[in-house]
């Protein structure tokens, strides 16, 4: 059965090694520093590292729940 939102992309891309899954409660000290076009940027603890974190928008993601609006979203965090 294929999906047209973009959750079989993001899978075979997990599957495939190109995105990392993180669980969200290994996170601390999180701070939201801004925010983007598709959701909100803050910044965290993780590991011993500070790293970015973005969340999309719940609107946001209501709205565009598409193969193409994934990718972009993915895209915009590898850029930064």
């Amino acid at each position: 059965m294929s999906r047209s939102d973009g959750s079989e992309w993001l899978d075979n891309e997990l599957e495939n090694g190109n995105i990392t899954f993180y669980k969200f409660s290994l996170f601390k000290n999180i701070k939201l520093i801004g925010q983007g076009g598709f959701g909100f940027v803050s910044s965290a603890d993780y590991d011993e590292e500070n790293v970015a974190l973005k969340k999309l928008k719940s609107e946001e993601a209501a709205k565009e729940t598409t193969k193409e609006a994934t990718k972009k979203f993915v895209n915009e965090v590898i850029y930064y």
